[in-house]
């Protein structure tokens, strides 16, 4: 059995070892590093944060933005330069050449004080009045930011990109930037993984190619990468720990080769620099876009390929129905949203509540009674604050106190975060039947003057003083030639729907995409109203505002139109009501306006994508195409053929979901969970095998070479000597760093031979000759003066027959750790 031999230094070794800088020295080079760390950190962070400018209208939110990660980075690198004076150690060196300094104290200070001087910032700049002397925070402080929260979030819901930033929008943006320059911080220079660290501000470039279709930009990821260039560059100076010989070349090959992927890669896809999503679609992880408010969503709803069900519902009507869910009154905004979030709402009592509906009594009958059908819905995974509800409800059952009814624009909303998945409700309605005869003659008997509408619906009638939406108007109504001195408003608002059903427009959800005015707002219509092609919510904004130019009151529903039949039925107390499955492409919005004696009808615009209402007939025929896959609730609903192949031309068929059979409650489609759970599985699994492919790279490098022949020897012997180190490190055997090189392998054959003998070999093994070897190899190549001689030996071989032994003497835990999570990677934690 073979012994371990002391190996004494070479005095002459011994004096060219590095030594610790001089104290003269050690305060301006700690500054000098603190000061690059600051630099680098604030550059790449705020060089990614620029991305954000295609979700965000304007510049402005930056200021706010750079000033914290200025804040942000400051406190950091403050708290550790003061920590590395007072300890007369650097922070910086991950591994401290005192053994007792505790390096989790060292890694994490600092990121606690980013994070107090984070929500200092914050609430000093956004929220002053709540605090104590305006940066402390109190009970006060806690409830405006959940308000903050909650409005921030209606924002974004009801908005499309570039978002216009509010005070609560850039508080949030400002938030979460903080979060990232610590989170970059501590992976970069707290614990010593800079090359990981890089996906924090790749993060911000990946979230903008996602949602903006112009992707993150060119310019912002060039900058970003420079800035990671740099924090690379400033990392590998401020790690003193480690071993420097034969490093620079490499380090510069990496870089280059990683600033001409980061800028060429990104230009050979497309997701980067025009958007991963261009055709207008978002990536929904766990559900289809039914959220909050369908006027943010109809572009990606109408383009997805392949929309799941979320809602369905069944009716004893012979007709299927449409389903509202919110409203937008306000028009003048340049962005729109539902108009009554903060308005007053009648509690729902789960036993059955009446809804008042706000109706206009008429000197006239109708010529028919009114329809009363039922509808039971089941939401499914449907996510909103609005519950789909069928046009002209009068009575609801099923539904909790937390959920409220607006008469005034007969939507259901919850302010108290309720579940609207997975709700079963039933709803009566009662449909008025009247023609266009009737309805004419009732808005002629019922004049009101404009400034009487003004005062009743202030939000309704505001113009939008736009000359683009003026001269349209007067086109629609000088080709049907009619004025508004001598026609009713009711002949008017079918002028206005035939004009925009006409050839002049043509119905497309590419056009605006690709043009730049997919959304809502004034300036959307404007563009749709030259260009002449769009969707839904163009047509149905253009109308709502050309109506209020003829003193009509308008507003838009945003909801669903009909669905698919699945076949399927369910008898409910002796009645037969059959079943509709609905989803995210069935996403529609038509414009409802007031008429004194009527109250607010719907209309349908949109040419190609529906039927027109009885009481507004279309004025050609040959002005509508044959696609016909949506369509708007009437007040007198199209024939049964024709919502019959509108609904079939919007989706393809499929089976029926399972589980829908008498009772058609369960339609949770089940794979998507799986999908869910297995991608978050994979990422975990992706995330926790990291430290793998760091090792197994680390590795490969250094077997390429120690096995070329035309490598310097010094650098085979430098090489050589990090992967004994490394791999020492991986099976529980780190090299101390007060240790020389000697020392360490004095110690590493010792404790190898006191292990005992190999537990799965019976081998003869030595490894005090491998060990012998490695050593004076790295000690001449580290120490010798230039142009010294190294022995000629094996390195690799002499490699692998100590790896052979470190493994042979693992227990298979250890073996595991070694492989998947070796610590040479993770072992910025380690203590010894």
């Amino acid at each position: 059995m073979t012994t371990t031999v002391p190996i004494e230094t070479p005095p002459e070794a011994a004096e060219k070892r590095p030594r610790r800088a001089a104290s003269s020295s050690f305060v301006p080079r700690l500054l000098a590093q603190n000061l690059a760390v600051f630099l680098a950190t604030c550059a790449v962070m705020i060089a990614a944060a620029t991305s954000l400018e295609g979700m965000y209208s304007g510049w402005s939110w930056m200021w706010d933005i750079g000033v914290v990660v200025l804040v942000v980075a400051g406190a950091i690198t403050g708290t550790r330069t003061i920590g590395s004076l007072v300890s007369k150690a650097s922070w910086l060196d991950q591994e401290p050449s005192n053994p007792r300094a505790n390096v989790w104290v060292r890694s994490f200070t600092p990121s606690l004080a980013g994070l107090l001087a984070l929500i200092g910032v914050t609430i000093a700049r956004f929220m002053p009045e709540t605090a104590l002397l305006k940066i402390f925070p109190t009970t006060l402080t806690l409830d405006t930011f959940q308000g903050m929260v909650r409005f921030a979030s209606e924002e974004v819901m009801s908005q499309v990109t570039p978002v216009i930033p509010s005070s609560a929008l850039i508080a949030l943006t400002c938030l979460a930037v903080g979060l990232l320059v610590i989170l970059f911080d501590l992976l970069a220079f707290g614990v010593g993984f800079p090359a990981i660290s890089g996906m924090i501000p790749a993060s911000m470039l990946v979230v903008t190619s996602l949602v903006e279709p112009r992707g993150a930009g060119m310019m912002s990821i060039a900058a970003t990468a420079v800035g990671y260039m740099l924090v690379l560059a400033v990392a590998q100076w401020v790690a003193t720990s480690r071993v420097q010989g034969a490093r620079l070349p490499q380090f510069v090959t990496v870089v280059a080769a990683g600033l001409a992927a980061l800028l060429l890669v990104p230009a050979a896809i497309p997701g980067f620099s025009s958007g991963f999503l261009p055709e207008g679609k978002r990536l929904y992880l766990f559900g289809e876009p039914t959220g909050v408010n369908p006027v943010l969503n109809l572009g990606a709803n109408l383009s997805q390929p392949l929309a799941l069900d979320s809602i369905y519902y069944y009716t004893n009507s012979e007709k299927p129905v449409y389903l509202r869910t919110a409203v937008v009154s306000d028009l003048a905004d340049s962005r729109w949203a539902p108009s009554d979030i903060d308005e007053e709402r009648l509690a729902l009592d789960p036993g059955g509540t009446f809804l008042p509906q706000q109706r206009v009594s008429s000197s006239e009958e109708p010529s028919e009674s009114e329809d009363t059908k039922i509808v039971e819905i089941h939401t499914g995974n449907y996510n909103s604050p609005w519950l789909p509800i069928p046009q002209d409800a009068s009575f609801i059952n099923g539904i909790s106190s937390a959920w409220g009814w607006n008469p005034t624009t007969s939507t259901i909303f919850s302010r108290e975060n309720a579940q609207s998945s997975d709700l079963n409700y039933q709803v009566a309605t009662e449909t008025p039947a009247m023609d266009a005869n009737e309805m004419s003659s009732i808005v002629q008997s019922e004049r009101l003057e404009n400034y009487v509408l003004e005062r009743r619906f202030p939000d309704e009638t505001q113009s939008s003083d736009s000359a683009v939406v003026r001269s349209t108007f007067e086109t629609a109504l000088s080709e049907a030639k009619i004025s508004t001195d001598t026609a009713d408003k009711f002949s008017v608002a079918v002028a206005l729907q035939n004009f925009l059903r006409s050839t002049r427009f043509t119905y497309s959800e590419q056009t605006p995409l690709e043009q730049g005015y997919d959304g809502n707002g004034l300036s959307v219509v404007e563009e749709f109203l030259r260009v002449g092609a769009g969707y839904c919510i163009h047509y149905s904004s253009a109308m709502a505002l050309m109506a209020r130019e003829a003193g009509i009151p308008s507003r838009i529903v945003v909801g669903y139109s009909p669905g698919r039949s699945t076949g399927n039925s369910v008898n409910r107390n002796g009645i037969e009501a059959r079943e509709y499955a609905v989803s995210a492409r069935n996403a529609h919005a038509w414009p409802e306006l007031y008429f004194e004696g009527l109250g607010w009808i719907p209309f349908e615009p949109t040419p190609g994508r529906g039927t027109t209402p009885d009481y507004a007939p279309e004025a050609s025929a040959a002005a509508a195409s044959t696609s016909t896959s949506e369509s708007v609730p009437t007040q007198s609903a199209p024939s049964t053929e024709s919502v019959a192949s509108s609904t079939v031309a919007e989706v393809p068929p499929v089976d029926a979901p399972p589980g829908t059979g008498s009772s058609g409650l369960v339609h949770q489609p089940a794979f998507r969970v799986v999908l869910a759970v297995l991608g978050a599985l994979l990422v975990v699994a992706l995330l926790l095998l990291i430290p793998f492919f760091i090792r197994s790279s680390r590795r490969s490098r250094s077997a390429r070479i120690l096995n070329d022949p035309n490598t310097d020897a010094s650098e085979r012997a430098l090489t050589a000597w990090r992967e004994l180190t490394d791999t020492a490190k991986d099976f529980g055997y780190p090299m101390r760093r007060e240790e020389s090189a000697a020392a360490f392998t004095q110690r590493l054959g010792v404790a190898l031979q006191a292990d005992g003998e190999p537990s799965s070999s019976s081998r003869p093994y030595d490894a005090a000759a491998p060990l012998q070897r490695l050593r004076s190899a790295f000690e001449v190549a580290r120490y010798a003066r230039s142009g010294s001689v190294l022995d000629d030996f094996d390195a690799s071989k002499d490699i692998d027959s100590l790896k052979s032994i470190f493994m042979d003497r693992a227990d298979s835990r250890t073996r595991f750790r070694a492989k998947f999570w070796p610590p040479s990677v993770l072992g910025a934690f380690r203590k010894h």
